[in-house]
């Protein structure tokens, strides 16, 4: 089920990024002859109003758009007068049309992670919870519920800037102005610390000297198959609030779950529970032995939170893509130095895709835009046979003022898709490896 979902995704993606060469070369005149999905047989064809001809062929692993390249062009359907060939086009244009396909997929993974980022993401408010044990003698002028309004000078809007801010201003300074908003009143403190208590946060971050959100409870964002917690019937989403009746209000509290114990009583809140009405809290009684697992992976539900806005979201996308670019590039270099193969295996990513249907939208939605942008990064790199490779011959062929000769690109186009295989075929047998 999981590679048959992953085939239908890459096939939808596949589309996509062919669709955005044919978009662009007609937008510049150029006839566009063939848009193929996948290589091989023709498993379905169609030929549209334009004379282009659509297929889908028996090995949807890729795709290619053939285009009108030179002026003998005697291919008049319906009548349609004959076009500008692509090679007559200028090396803008040419550029034009490789590109767009790469671009049309990031454009793609823009358009979904900003959908889920703005319709599920949130950011935790710069307001202190409970103090942690290990909160350091410099902070004890600060209060559970003090919200921070600045620092420096500089606004805080969110606890995620408290750390930052933090970090930046001490990297200088021993010493910062706060201004706190508590009980509706603005007052200001001079925080000074010294060099041990500096170098922590500075180096390892606020939650190292006990300044964190407030929590309440924890969020259940996946539950393992076959392990104790989802046999004593936990879910993902499930909210724990308390174990053994004691409540989990600090980030510390984390470990009263994962302790072992004979006998746990969780207290879990769930939209709906069977006939209970929504958020009512049910008590969940676990026997766990000492070589068991509860199998949960969770959160920390902060109880001052709230959504992005739309600007907020662009920002955070644009941060996602770049990261991810970045890491792209990078993984794609270790691979050809032979330092590592660091790739999101195409197995894994199966199974990724079979369990982002099943738990939630979301998690689909993000799963095929990071595939979307891999497909879209990937066909960038400047390699044959990838549309990186034919705007990097473009560029050159532009500098030195004539074209390749055909022979010359053939070879090219060939010695590209070897390659290209070959690192597919690397990358499957390790996949398989690790899977068995």
């Amino acid at each position: 089920m999981s590679l048959f979902m992953l085939l239908i995704t890459l096939t939808v993606l596949i589309f996509i990024h062919e669709v955005g060469h044919l978009v662009a070369a007609r937008l510049i005149g150029v006839k566009v002859r063939t848009i193929s999905i996948g290589f091989g047989r023709g498993l379905y064809r169609y030929r549209d109003r334009t004379g282009t001809l659509w297929k889908l062929s028996i090995f949807p692993l890729g795709g290619y758009v053939q285009l009108d390249e030179d002026n003998r062009n005697d291919l008049n359907f319906c009548n349609q007068l004959s076009t500008k060939s692509f090679n007559s086009c200028s090396f803008i244009e040419k550029s034009f049309v490789a590109l767009a396909g790469p671009f049309a997929n990031i454009i793609l993974a823009f358009l979904l992670i900003f959908s889920v980022t703005f319709l599920t993401g949130y950011k935790v408010l710069p307001i202190l919870g409970s103090m942690e044990s290990n909160l350091v003698s410099e902070l004890d002028g600060l209060k559970e519920n003090d919200e921070f309004v600045a620092i420096n000078g500089s606004n805080v809007n969110s606890f995620k800037e408290i750390d930052s801010l933090l970090r930046d201003n001490l990297l200088l300074d021993q010493s910062v102005s706060v201004k706190i908003k508590r009980d509706d009143y603005l007052i200001e403190i001079d925080l000074i610390f010294d060099n041990e208590t500096r170098n922590k946060i500075t180096n390892e971050g606020i939650a190292e000297v006990g300044l964190l959100p407030s929590v309440s409870g924890f969020r259940v964002e996946n539950v393992k198959a076959d392990s104790l917690g989802e046999k004593s019937g936990f879910k993902k989403n499930d909210l724990i609030l308390s174990v053994n009746g004691e409540q989990l209000n600090t980030v510390e509290s984390r470990a009263n779950i994962t302790n072992k114990s004979s006998i746990q009583v969780f207290s879990v809140s769930r939209d709906r529970m069977g006939e209970y009405e929504k958020n009512k809290n049910v008590d969940f009684v676990v026997k766990q032995n000492e070589n068991e697992f509860l199998g949960l992976e969770i959160s920390p539900h902060y109880t001052n939170q709230k959504p992005l806005s739309a600007f907020e979201s662009l920002i955070k996308t644009g941060s996602v893509i770049g990261s991810y670019i970045a890491y792209v590039f990078t993984a794609v270099g270790n691979f050809l130095s032979g330092t590592s193969v660091d790739f999101s295996r195409p197995l894994e990513t199966g199974s990724f895709i079979s369990k982002g249907i099943s738990s939630s939208y979301s998690d689909y939605v993000l799963i095929v835009s990071i595939l979307s942008l891999s497909i879209g990064v990937l066909n960038l790199m400047p390699l044959p046979a990838l549309d990186g490779g034919n705007f990097l011959i473009y560029l050159i062929e532009y500098i030195r003022g004539k074209p390749f000769n055909t022979v010359f690109l053939s070879i090219l186009q060939k010695i590209g898709v070897t390659f290209i295989f070959f690192a597919v075929i690397v990358v499957l047998l390790i996949d398989l490896k690790n899977l068995f």
